[in-house]
């Protein structure tokens, strides 16, 4: 089971986008640049193997059935000349010359990026497809946020309680925390909690917040009420 592991961190881990890599559930068996520079190397030698031996073959192929053609058809021996122009061109518009001519450019692609900067670049093979789908599942994840919480182009809602405010949003605000100064107003204040409750007809994601207290350093203000500054409501 270590060795599959291993293996396949090997293999795909190199030619994931970075927004896959980085979930990537397993420990890879060397640094990820390590893996890319092997990869890059291993995918180089192969794409081009593989691009030549398949044009040979198919080149061969096609020569003895264009030879066979000209044979029962008894067509000048000049004619042979321009068949093989054709035949030689034909093989890029192949679905096997464009599958393998697209593994060379993006082998060389990755190749040069890593050559140059060193870290891993996701294979178009694989980028492809999981960008896709990871748009699918954003989009699939937003719809049932905007079911449960509402819209999220909808501003917060702010609120004073007591000498406090709570504020009320469509989308949790990840980046903020207790130890960031937030601003409303002629006020500053500490967020206290965090929690799902209800407004209206829908749930929402509710910010408390108490004064700043006197004692504690200002780091870093977040705008509650839309004025410049760090942060800010939607």
């Amino acid at each position: 089971m270590r060795f599959a592991k291993a293996a396949l961190s090997f293999i795909l881990l190199p030619l994931l986008p970075r927004r896959f890599r980085a979930s990537w559930p397993w420990i890879p068996p060397a640094s990820v640049e390590a893996l890319a520079h092997a990869s890059v190397w291993m995918h180089m030698v192969a794409s081009l193997v593989a691009y030549g031996l398949s044009f040979v073959i198919y080149q061969q192929a096609y020569a003895e059935k264009v030879a066979e053609a000209i044979a029962e058809t008894d067509a000048e021996p000049g004619a042979i000349t321009w068949y093989g122009a054709v035949t030689f061109f034909s093989f890029f518009f192949t679905p096997q010359g464009l599958l393998l001519g697209t593994y060379v450019v993006d082998s060389a692609a990755r190749f040069t990026h890593v050559m140059t900067t060193g870290e891993p670049m996701g294979s178009l093979f694989l980028s492809a497809p999981l960008l896709l789908a990871g748009r699918l599942l954003d989009w699939s994840r937003e719809q049932k946020l905007t079911r449960r919480y509402g819209p999220a182009s909808e501003p917060d809602r702010v609120s004073p309680a007591g000498d406090g405010l709570v504020l009320r949003a469509n989308r949790p605000h990840t980046t903020w925390h207790g130890l960031l100064t937030y601003g409303y107003g002629e006020g500053m204040y500490k967020l206290q909690g965090f929690r799902e409750a209800r407004d209206g007809e829908r749930r929402c994601f509710e910010y408390l917040f108490g004064p700043w207290p006197d004692r504690d350093m200002v780091r870093k203000i977040v705008r509650l009420d839309g004025a410049e500054g760090d942060g800010g409501v939607r």
